[in-house]
């Protein structure tokens, strides 16, 4: 059943490289009847709700917005110009900052890609951008951001940070080159082993899997998933079961012509036996990165949250193609935890709350944990 449903779908949370969603959209266009046919198959035949769909709902790119925002939050049609944005930006090789851009209500937080152009130029910890080239990013407004897929090699970018009171202001110049995009990091830190994972997805289970055999089983293990916001849902699955017994249920996949949910299980594999580990959780720590966190708390009791409340994310997005080159992402299942509960909406709350983690770099989290045990 599994391999079945793998190749049925590639389940996504959000785009890879930039977490910006544009709210507000191009000049309105008019679908021709074709298309309207096309994308009314597309939702009533992908979404998890199954709905029945009214050609009025298909008029235009306004009133298709406006229906699949009804359905639920993650649901919506996509430019082309959006559309090519966002696989520009989601290659693991590519030219630009080096900066993952997530969504803290007005404000931007723009944290840094390992060894990319902007951890080069000093930005080594998360900051909010006060603007980038003396252009102020607006999340809702694609026009605001699509520049940052322009930019060509050499270019010096300026970049300009600020506290989230916006009272301390930084300023950066930061050269446009190429770099990778590389979603884990492991390294020991003190007396702890710290394992970053920034999405979920093959690649990345592949490199866990090898950081892992590398990583000491005496020291308690420190899984940072601050700025994940998900990924591949089987991936996540597969890498649960380097941390727990195969054959068990971490999650299970719903939607309305499925009499019974069908569960994502372990695999073999298991190579973790550490006594203790904790998990770093932040607000933009979401979907199968929830999934994620509330497996290992379930089925290894003794899992420690730290940090702030969860997005609260359990919907499964994939994304639809149409000829126009525009898109259009469709949440296709809801998630339910390993206990079966469902989790929409329902963000996952820290043991140990620490204020502001989302800026806190890993080193003074370790320090802050000393001090609380």
């Amino acid at each position: 059943m599994r391999i079945n449903v793998r190749l049925f779908l590639f389940l996504t949370t959000f785009f890879l490289a930039t977490n910006l969603i544009a709210k507000e959209y191009e000049a309105n266009t008019s679908f021709s009847k074709k298309e309207k046919q096309r994308i009314g198959i597309i939702i009533s035949s992908n979404h998890f709700k199954k709905p029945r769909i009214t050609q009025k709902s298909l008029h235009d790119t306004v009133s298709l917005n406006h229906y699949l925002s009804q359905l639920d939050p993650y649901s919506k049609y996509i430019s082309a110009k959006e559309a090519a944005f966002k696989k520009k930006r989601g290659k693991a090789r590519r030219l630009g900052i080096g900066l993952d851009l997530l969504i803290d209500g007005d404000l931007i937080l723009g944290v840094p890609i390992k060894d990319g152009p902007a951890y080069q130029a000093g930005i080594t910890t998360p900051v909010y951008i006060c603007s980038i080239n003396k252009k102020k990013i607006k999340s809702t407004e694609f026009e605001s951001y699509q520049f940052l897929a322009e930019f060509s090699q050499g270019q010096i970018v300026e970049i300009q940070t600020m506290s989230k009171t916006a009272k301390k202001l930084g300023k950066y110049q930061v050269k446009v080159e190429w770099f990778v995009q590389k979603h884990v990091d492991i390294k020991p830190v003190g007396k702890v082993n710290v394992l970053s994972i920034r999405l979920f997805s093959n690649d990345s289970t592949l490199r866990i899997k090898k950081a892992l055999e590398t990583l000491s089983q005496d020291k308690a293990l420190i899984i940072d998933l601050r700025f994940n916001p998900g990924g591949d849902l089987y991936a996540t699955t597969d890498t649960l079961s380097f941390f727990i017994e195969q054959n068990l249920a971490v999650a299970y996949l719903k939607e309305k012509s499925i009499k019974n949910p069908l569960p994502l299980k372990t695999v073999s594999g298991r190579s973790i036996s550490n006594k203790k580990v904790y998990l770093l959780l932040s607000q933009f720590t979401a979907s199968s990165a929830e999934i994620f966190a509330q497996a290992i708390k379930h089925y290894l009791p003794q899992t420690v949250f730290i940090g702030s409340a969860t997005a609260g994310k359990c919907l499964a997005q994939e994304t639809h193609l149409l000829k126009s080159k525009s898109a259009i992402q469709l949440s296709v299942y809801e998630v339910l935890n390993a206990q079966k509960e469902h989790c929409q909406n329902k963000p996952l709350i820290a043991d140990i709350k620490i204020k502001n983690i989302e800026t806190m770099p890993l080193t003074q989290v370790i320090s802050l944990l000393g001090r609380l045990n």
